[in-house]
């Protein structure tokens, strides 16, 4: 098995992507080419989830295939469905799936890689199509037309050797971009990062309500209470109840220190994209709930510190594009306040600030500070000046440029061959002088929209009759540009008015206002949902569609700066 992990100086204590060797599928993999190698020629075949095609976690699996094998051949049958797209699966399961095919015929060499797919078609299709190949493939008929050609990897350590082709892009050019983070660090722009803070009870420490969250954790900390009482009070119909393992009676007691000053734990908590919550940050509960077997707490203290300045935001980004979809959508979201793991729906957004504490190891490092330090690369800063860039906050206004460019429309599609992977972070182009400001100011402008939702005092609804309505369900009808909510009294409202790019928005796999209706529904908000509630939505849809037009006019900037070669190189390819 050590074949298949990562050389030792690519190892970390960090490090989640080994875990995944140790799945069986891997390990009679590895058994299965052993036997070949004994016998110097042979087949190996395997059913496989798809992820095995170009998921960072089977990097160096699939770069030593590709080095012990004469041919390697693909066939993707089955889609991911946990990244929501529509399937018709062979197999009854949410992953997606693949035949892998590797043949030793010359002994050892580097593997010609042929990649097809039918994963597109209905399950009948897929029969006939697959039938087809197997009669071709037992007449020795030739499948090269049926087959795409995938890339050998490149000698490079962003090289991931991918089992399946990516979209056509200009290599040369992306190359002279900065890297965002890792890799060399030359030529990187973040120096340290780490993902958000994972909560493993969120249903229980967060809530759209400060006043409503206060009141919540008043009555977990009360040992009166059972488990059954605050299901009933705050988690019924919800998807996922917290479990009674989550709010043991240790847990529950430390709370009741942090419940004595409430407020003075409560911070203000980027959640999901554009939902803004609040959240129990009690130290000492964070610290028991890890401890807990299955909680899933990481409490992130590089994060809490790096947070703590006022004036350090953040952007939250995903580190595996493929996995939020079937192709590519906006990986970044901005957080003014401390963030969630789950910023990114699929696996755990990482957070990048202008200034960053230093890394404390797992064994805890004695005399670590929680002080923030630059966290921007000084060559960056340096070429930056030089190019006429005179900005007295310019770790701020890095972070604000990056969020233009990862926001970008014209920069994820032009580049998508790049971007759409997993396991690398994206290499973001750097431009000096106005172009450099007018995307500090595009950035920041867009960032101000993802701020706290503020209601037009100048704007009444009286959309909803009386005091509201318990929102049980809502449906969101895009093309229309309307809003149906309904309460568990039968009562419907409509909603019109609505911009239909806005309700279908996308951010690291989230529909936006999906997000933020569901955490509005009585299972979750726990008091009704208000006129106030409605005009915030109607707030959401303005925020949201004044951020497009910005990512429009940062679209054309960028794309004249392509073209004009402005580029300010990194030091390894200046």
């Amino acid at each position: 098995m050590e074949d298949f992990r990562p050389p030792a100086g690519k190892r970390a204590s960090r490090q989640n992507i080994q875990k995944q060797i140790q799945n069986d599928f891997v390990k009679f993999l590895r058994w299965a080419c052993h036997k070949v190698e004994s016998d110097k020629y042979g087949i190996v075949a395997f059913i496989l989830p798809s992820t095995f095609l170009q998921h960072k976690s089977y990097e160096f699996v699939r770069k030593w295939i590709f080095h012990n094998f004469s041919r390697v051949w693909v066939v993707e049958f089955d889609k991911d469905a946990r990244t929501g797209v529509a399937t018709s699966n062979i197999f009854d399961t949410q992953q997606g799936r693949c035949m892998l095919f590797c043949s030793r015929t010359d002994g050892k060499g580097k593997a010609a890689i042929r990649y097809a797919s039918v994963a597109d078609l209905d399950t009948d299709e897929k029969t006939a199509r697959l039938e087809s190949l197997l009669e071709r493939a037992v007449r020795s008929q030739d499948l090269e037309g049926i087959f795409s050609r995938v890339e050998p990897p490149k000698d490079s350590v962003n090289d991931i050797c991918a089992f399946k082709p990516t979209a056509p892009h200009d290599g040369r050019q992306y190359d002279a971009f900065w890297n965002l983070t890792d890799t060399d660090p030359a030529n990187r722009i973040f120096q340290r990062h780490t993902s958000g803070v994972k909560l493993g009870m969120t249903a229980a420490l967060t809530h759209l309500d400060k006043g409503q969250l206060s009141r919540r954790v008043r009555d977990m900390a009360d040992m009166n209470k059972t488990h059954a009482d605050l299901t009933e009070r705050w988690f019924k119909d919800q998807k996922k109840l917290p479990p009674e393992s989550s709010l043991s009676g240790e847990i529950r007691i430390s709370m009741q220190k942090g419940s004595a000053d409430p407020q003075k734990h409560i911070k203000k908590y980027s959640f999901r994209p554009f939902v803004n919550a609040f959240a129990f940050l009690h130290d000492d509960t964070l610290q028991k709930a890890a401890r807990s077997g299955g909680g899933g707490t990481r409490r992130r203290p590089e994060v809490l510190a790096a947070f703590s300045k006022n004036d350090n935001p953040g952007i939250s980004v995903a580190p595996s594009p493929v996995d939020l979809g079937a192709s590519m959508q906006r990986i970044s979201s901005f957080c003014w306040h401390i963030p969630d793991n789950d910023l990114c729906k699929r696996g755990n957004g990482h957070v990048f600030c202008p200034t960053f504490p230093e890394y404390k190891t797992s064994r805890g490092k004695r005399g670590w500070s929680e002080s923030n330090h630059n966290n921007i690369n000084p060559l960056l800063k340096d070429a930056l000046r030089a190019s006429g860039v005179g900005s007295k906050s310019l770790g701020a206004d890095v972070l604000f440029y990056v969020y233009a460019v990862l926001s970008s429309g014209f920069y994820l599609e032009r580049f998508e061959g790049a971007l759409y992977s997993t396991g690398r972070w994206p290499k973001i182009p750097m431009f000096g002088g106005t172009t450099f400001a007018k995307l500090v100011s595009l950035g920041r402008q867009m960032a101000e929209c993802e701020k706290d939702v503020l209601v037009d005092p100048t704007r009444e609804s009286k959309t909803l009759s009386g005091d509201g309505i318990r929102l049980e369900k809502y449906k969101i009808n895009a093309p229309d540009g309307t809003i149906t909510l309904s309460g568990y009294d039968s009562r419907r409202y409509v909603l019109d008015g609505f911009d239909r790019s806005c309700l279908e928005h996308v951010i690291s796999g989230y529909v936006v206002f999906d997000q933020y209706l569901k955490r509005n529904k009585w299972a979750y908000l726990r008091r009704n949902f208000t006129n106030e509630d409605v005009q915030k939505l109607y707030a959401l849809n303005e925020a949201l569609s004044r951020q497009l037009e910005l990512i429009s006019q940062a679209d054309c900037l960028i794309e004249s700066a392509l073209e004009a070669q402005e580029l300010i190189n990194p030091p390894t390819t200046a």
